[in-house]
């Protein structure tokens, strides 16, 4: 007997969601055919059979499972099969326990001068000292940003969870805004008819993005300083260009990546971009196409006409495009968001009236 256990998809989950069985309970299935597929806050992951055998499921769609446990077993034949009885089944035995983390010296003692509550903190993935100081500087910023909570009784609210996939993405995003230091510049593009310029620069459905990944790419060989991140008073610079593009079609928020855009050609951004998002449609988004980010290009257009749109960093990353096309007036506005401690506003705008450029060109 052979158990299929879960594994770390997202060093940031201890626990993910079966969303799709593929296989029937006691099928014959080979080795590596894929069985299950599970769901992370970052990516859906497919499981694949460690044998061939035959397969015997013990959870269903939409269990959350911890990483280590068994979903199922594959046996060699049905004598073996015959003998399983699943109410004496050693858990010790076959499914790998994820150590526990747990918190500094210094952070208890610091937690507790704060009272703040330490199940609290390991949930949040919280265990150093450091960590505690920013992540609480953050939520009196808010706040301070924001003001107390509304004077209303339980009454007059509905309060609802998020889900885990929107909690990380916050947290993700609360995350970086404590490591950089957000500056916005901007350049506009007027006669801009994208019905037209999507005919003869063959865009993919009036769809700029994969254009601009190739335009950026070019461009980003010299702007170093928008291809990589600040951390503990040192610049890094990412040696190739990998450029994700931000995908939220009611499936959740995904930003998928097209690696090493300096090598590719326009035609194979297209098709890389293309299968990306039939990817992403079919549930089968894998870590691997949402790893490595280096440039993020964030484009509300597919919403409808976008007068101006301000995108927000990506970890490790210095540098985002936020791109807004408004039909109704014809007008194109490039947004770019940088971390000050990369960049500065002279090359950022200098980045961005390069691009401008480049699509005056192809007009």
């Amino acid at each position: 007997m052979t158990p299929i256990n879960v594994e770390q998809t997202n060093v940031n989950d201890d626990v993910v969601t079966i969303v799709n069985v593929l296989k029937k309970d006691l099928d014959k299935v080979k080795k590596n055919e894929i069985l299950f597929e599970i769901e992370s806050s970052k990516a859906t992951v497919a499981v694949e059979s460690p044998k061939s055998g035959i397969l015997k499921i013990i959870r269903n769609v939409g269990d959350e499972i911890k990483v280590g446990e068994s979903i199922g077993f594959i046996f060699e034949n049905e004598a073996e099969l015959q003998k399983f009885d699943i109410n004496k089944y050693d858990k010790n035995k076959y499914e790998k326990k994820t150590s526990e983390k747990t918190l500094s010296a210094k952070a208890l003692k610091l937690a507790k001068s704060m009272n703040i509550d330490v199940s609290e903190l390991k949930r949040k993935k919280i265990f150093t000292e450091r960590d505690i100081k920013l992540h609480y500087k953050m939520l009196n910023d808010n706040k301070m940003n924001l003001g107390s909570k509304p004077n209303f009784s339980s009454d007059d609210i509905e309060t609802i969870d998020v889900s885990k996939n929107k909690y990380s993405e916050i947290e993700n995003i609360s995350f970086s805004k404590q490591n950089y230091v957000p500056c916005v510049c901007s350049v506009m593009l007027k006669n801009f008819k994208i019905t037209e310029f999507s005919k003869k620069n063959k865009l993919y459905y009036d769809n700029i993005v994969p254009l601009l990944v190739k335009l950026s790419s070019e461009l980003l060989v010299n702007f170093k300083n928008l291809n990589g991140f600040y951390h503990l008073n040192k610049k890094n610079y990412y040696k190739k260009i990998n450029i994700g593009f931000t995908v939220d079609l009611e499936k959740g928020l995904k930003v998928p990546v097209i690696k090493d855009c300096t090598n590719l050609s326009y035609e194979n951004i297209k098709l890389e971009y293309v299968n990306l998002i039939k990817k992403y449609m079919e549930n089968k988004i894998s870590q691997n196409d949402l790893s490595k980010l280096t440039f993020t290009i964030s484009d509300l257009s597919s919403v409808g006409d976008v007068h101006f749109h301000i995108p927000l960093l990506a970890v490790n990353t210095s540098a985002i495009l936020g791109v807004a096309i408004d039909k109704s007036n014809n007008t194109l506005n490039l947004v770019l968001t940088y971390d000050h401690q990369m960049s500065s506003g002279k090359e950022a705008l200098t980045f961005l009236i390069a691009l401008k450029k480049k699509i005056i060109d192809l007009i």
